[in-house]
């Protein structure tokens, strides 16, 4: 087998991360398609690892890589194994919105990424409007004030009933 080595001394055949010589599901063509997903709703580096993990774990996955500010997966897979919807959908189903980029047409990224805005702007404007009362109790302390309003906004479960939802929406 000395002859089949490449340059760098591995073996010429595609290798699948088991040692197998064989792409993943038994193929040894060796033909890898690359899919490009938009991926939603993702926030921190544990979240681009659970997505990674997922996609590397699906049958015909030969590499993932999730980019977190740009929102996308790239995938190398094996087309006779797996689709890209179907990756599309082993992200869903981890928990994240997907989409195979250029399936919805050229804009479809914008607007995925508009979507996006959109909620963490209402998510921050509710958040706001309940933390505001919040805040004038605090002021209404220093400065000792009084009277009805300020009682009510003094009151432990008045807080609690808006903070709650500022914490887990």
């Amino acid at each position: 087998m000395a002859d089949s080595a490449t340059a760098d001394g591995r073996d010429g055949r595609q290798q699948d991360g088991h040692g197998t010589g064989e792409g993943a599901g038994g193929r040894s063509d060796g033909q890898a398609a690359r899919a490009r997903l938009i991926v939603e709703g993702m926030t921190c580096a544990a979240c681009v690892a659970r997505v990674e993990r997922a996609l590397t774990r699906t049958p015909g996955v030969l590499a993932a890589a999730v980019n977190l500010a740009a929102g996308t997966a790239r995938v190398d897979y094996l087309p006779g194994s797996v689709t890209p919807q179907q990756l599309a959908e082993v992200v869903r189903s981890a928990g994240y919105g997907a989409q195979v980029a250029g399936e919805q047409g050229p804009d479809a990224e914008r607007q995925a990424r508009q979507r996006e805005i959109a909620g963490l702007r209402r998510r921050f404007i509710l958040a706001a409007a309940l933390s505001l009362p919040l805040l004038l109790a605090m002021v209404g302390h220093v400065v000792h004030a009084g009277g009805p309003i300020w009682a009510l906004l003094h009151n432990g479960w008045f807080q609690w009933a808006l903070a709650t939802p500022v914490q887990f929406y």
